[in-house]
């Protein structure tokens, strides 16, 4: 079964952090590839990253500063 995880910060703090540990606990779902989109404050996209490993998208979502993220694992 595939995962979608977002987390919208109504602060406007970076999510990256908090969209890896909802992450983490979907584990089961799969682990052929990854994708997020991060939303700038002003509601535009501020970039979009795919990945088929886990180390890559955890390295970007780290540095991520976004208050809008959406992530997908695809299975």
């Amino acid at each position: 079964m595939c995962g979608l995880t977002a987390i919208w910060s109504k602060k406007g703090t970076p999510v990256g952090q908090q969209v890896f540990e909802q992450y983490t606990k979907q584990k089961h779902r799969g682990k052929e590839g990854y994708g997020y989109l991060s939303i700038s404050k002003d509601w535009v996209l501020q970039g979009e990253y795919r990945s088929l490993g886990e180390d890559k998208i955890k390295q970007h979502l780290m540095k991520q500063q976004a208050r809008v993220c959406v992530l997908n694992r695809v299975c």
